[in-house]
């Protein structure tokens, strides 16, 4: 029997057109490659950095060892499987709560990466259930009720992250939002979500990657003026983006859209 996994699927919004757009320009192509890799070797380097207390930096790395990290084509894939990780200094409970924490920290470094690199949003679902994956000869074979939840969880959404109904409901029932609630913010809809800007503070890097998501995000406005759709997730953003500004209580007249 599959085992139970944690299960996010992240679509970039617009890659369509770039190809479309850019489909001669093997630079572009290049571009985008490059971006990839780099942010594939950000994670990795996560297990470079070392820390005072070896038993946590061990612990730490066991974990980063079982969340899986796969781009394809528009595609993010990130897997934690299994959801816990034994270890007899934590309680069961305890463990299963840093397991998630670092998993969402790891999505909350892509997320301001990929839309102020490339100015291009995101939207996605993540979830929990059932789950096989196995790599053989440079392929990738999954089995995942996981995946489609989290699939389906996004498959007619805007530009946001919606956390499932099953994945909303073990949070819940780990206390997960009462411990951690930074990771999310509830929509207007009442809908739970990730937030993209979680990883953000107020302070000189954070307001370069905000400037950078502002630029990017206006030279797609004027592009895509006369695509209705382009535009409704480009508003939908906006909003998103601007109510964030407030409550990170930035000068919101500099990087507001």
């Amino acid at each position: 029997m599959p085992e139970k996994a944690i299960v996010a699927f992240i679509d970039i919004l617009g890659y369509g057109n770039i190809v479309k757009d850019c489909k001669n320009e093997i630079e572009v192509a290049k571009s985008l490659e490059n971006l990839m890799i780099k942010t594939s070797q950000m994670f990795k380097k996560v297990k470079d950095r070392s820390i005072d207390n070896k038993d946590a930096e061990f612990y730490r790395n066991k974990i980063i060892d079982n969340i899986k990290v796969k781009y394809i084509s528009d595609t993010f894939l990130f897997t934690l499987q299994p959801i816990t990780l034994h270890d007899d200094k934590l309680k069961y409970h305890d463990n299963i709560l840093m397991c998630m924490w670092l998993y969402f920290k790891f999505i909350s470094m892509l997320c301001p990466r990929i839309i102020g690199k490339t100015g291009l949003i995101l939207k996605g679902g993540i979830s929990i259930d059932s789950h096989y994956e196995n790599e053989f000869d440079g392929n990738l074979f999954i089995f995942s009720k996981a995946y489609n939840n989290a699939y389906n969880a996004q498959k007619k959404e805007t530009a946001r992250i919606v956390i499932d109904d099953k994945l909303l409901s073990y949070l819940k029932e780990m206390s997960y939002l009462d411990e951690y609630p930074e990771f999310f913010y509830e929509d207007d809809d009442k809908k739970l979500c990730f937030d993209f800007y979680c990883l953000l503070r107020n302070d000189d890097k954070s307001k370069k990657v905000i400037s950078d998501i502002k630029k990017g995000i206006l030279a797609n406005i004027c592009k895509y003026r006369n695509d209705s759709d382009a535009m409704s997730k480009l508003k939908y953003f906006v909003k998103y983006h601007n109510k964030k500004i407030k409550e990170l209580k930035f000068d919101d007249s500099v990087i507001s859209i």
